[in-house]
């Protein structure tokens, strides 16, 4: 390295260098080891057991994956990942320094009945966490082994002050009395269930879902000060009036619900993030009598099993001039959503589901017409049984916003909804990222001497990449995408991506 620049201007180097580049800096020399180390480590992915075989909580149509491949357990890569997180566990227990540059642990616990299990994990676990006296974000994934409440205590034990962002799996079986730990978390999210898992409701008292509700509330009632967001499926989880500083909401499961809505319009004065899944009629009626409730509101995601009337919560949505994310999946054949977008002046992020029998040239250029021009981020339900235009027509009208960056299309019939070469034919000069289904590619440059340019035409100087791989999709976060707006978009359609009703966000 040059020994003249000073040791301040190489850290803001390596802080730019893609997450490939720092890991190389870690062999370069003992000073770029020490100035890449908290970069490279500063979120940990532990991954035990075999996700691929545990399929937790994933219950796939094999139509679905298209013929994509499935590693079992016993393949090298796996046996490698296990033992990479083996290590990892003890390099933490052992360097305190290391420990300390650690921000954020995921956790994959999918270990079954493979050797990785008969080693104590829990225990290597435990000890690690004790160790980790920095961390501020912690997600838990699957339940072999469970999240304990030895592991729990663990975890509040070393990063009690610090921890801010916890991830828990909704079947997180523990008595709130027994919890030890004294949180000031900012954000609490209840990860994918099973829909059977919500049934009968209201559950139990002594089952592990009723279990769970009481411990997040009790977690959630000791952050009153510091709590700003919270994804749960519904209030049962959270006592509402204690909350008034919440900034995002998520109410994940209201099918059958009796939510009453107007806690979220009268209690959360802060709120810029709205998230309602699997609402009903009686769920978005009180829309109508609050137009002018949540006005700092920037983001909106509203998703229905059956036609929900956009009258319902129009006058909502248009007197919110800070929108700038909008989601709407109500099965509304009219597409009556498009009438509004003109008058959403900030709209840039947009989610729609084309819920018809055919597509018309008419519906086309209404579509057309109601699109931003300065959207950046796009995503299609496709639901539609025949269409008169063309897969070109259709890249074409995306070509027109310049500003696109993500777009992807959810095929929900048996026609074909592939307009990915089209795409590069007809490219619309940002994009980055498309979508179909669960396969995510990145469009990339091809090099002087692979592309053949042809008057102009794009399709011969870009290319796809490889699909991302499905665990990268399933556990897919903002860092994947580059662009939290991305991640945001896709959020509540994994049952959608994945042709199952089993899964919920």
């Amino acid at each position: 390295m040059s020994r003249g620049l000073p040791i301040e201007l190489w850290r803001v180097i390596v802080s730019l260098l893609p997450s490939a580049e720092k890991r190389t800096c870690l062999l370069v020399c003992g000073v770029l080891h020490d100035i890449a180390l908290p970069h490279v480590f500063r979120t940990v992915d532990l991954f035990l057991g075999s996700w691929y075989e545990a399929r937790d909580p994933l219950q796939l149509d094999p139509h679905a994956l298209d013929g994509i491949y499935l590693p079992p357990a016993s393949t090298p890569d796996s046996h490698r990942r296990q033992q990479v997180s083996l290590e990892m566990l003890s390099r933490i227990s052992s360097d305190s320094r290391f420990a300390g540059q650690v921000r954020a642990v995921n956790v994959g616990a999918f270990c079954c009945n493979h050797e990785v299990c008969s080693r104590g994990i829990s225990g290597l676990l435990a000890d690690a966490l004790r160790c980790l006296t920095a961390l501020e974000s912690f997600a838990y994934f699957g339940d072999h082994p469970v999240l304990s409440v030895e592991l729990f205590d663990a975890l509040a034990a070393g990063s009690a002050k610090t921890l801010r962002h916890l991830r828990v799996p909704a079947g997180w079986n523990l008595d709130p009395r027994q919890l030890k730990a004294n949180l000031s978390l900012k954000s609490i999210i209840i990860g994918r269930i099973r829909e059977t898992d919500l049934e009968p409701y209201p559950p139990p008292p002594d089952s592990n879902l009723a279990k769970s509700a009481h411990a997040v509330r009790s977690l959630a009632d000791a952050g009153t000060k510091t709590l700003q967001r919270i994804r749960v499926p519904d209030f049962t989880w959270f006592t509402p009036a204690a909350l008034s500083n919440l900034v995002e909401v998520e109410l994940t499961y209201l099918h059958g619900r009796e939510v009453d809505i107007n806690i979220v319009l009268t209690h959360f004065p802060r709120l810029r993030s709205l998230v309602l899944v699997s609402v009903e009629h009686r769920h978005v009626a009180p829309f109508g009598a609050h137009p002018t409730a949540l006005p700092l509101l920037e983001s909106l995601d509203i998703s229905a099993r059956y036609y929900i009337p956009v009258a319902h919560f129009k006058e909502f949505i248009v007197a919110k001039k800070h929108l700038r994310r909008l989601n709407v999946m109500t099965c509304d054949e009219r597409v009556e959503i498009l009438d509004l977008l003109p008058r959403l002046p900030r709209l840039e992020v947009l989610g729609l589901d084309l819920w018809c029998y055919e597509w018309t040239e008419e519906l086309h250029e209404k579509l057309d017409k109601a699109l931003p021009a300065g959207l950046t981020a796009l995503l299609i339900w496709d639901g539609m049984e025949e269409s008169v235009v063309s897969k070109a027509d259709w890249a074409r009208l995306l070509q027109k916003r310049t500003a696109l960056r993500y777009f992807h299309v959810l095929p929900e019939t048996e026609r074909d909804a592939d307009i990915s070469a089209e795409l590069l034919e007809h490219r619309p000069p940002s994009l980055e990222l498309v979508g179909l289904g669960w396969k995510i590619r990145s469009v990339e440059r091809l090099s002087e001497s692979d592309s053949e340019p042809r008057d102009g035409d794009d399709a011969h100087t870009h290319s796809y990449s490889e699909p991302w791989s499905l665990a990268k999709v399933w556990f897919r976060a903002a860092e994947d995408f580059g662009d939290p707006d991305w991640e945001w978009l896709l959020r509540g359609h994994n049952a959608s991506m994945f042709k199952t009703a089993h899964v919920l966000e």
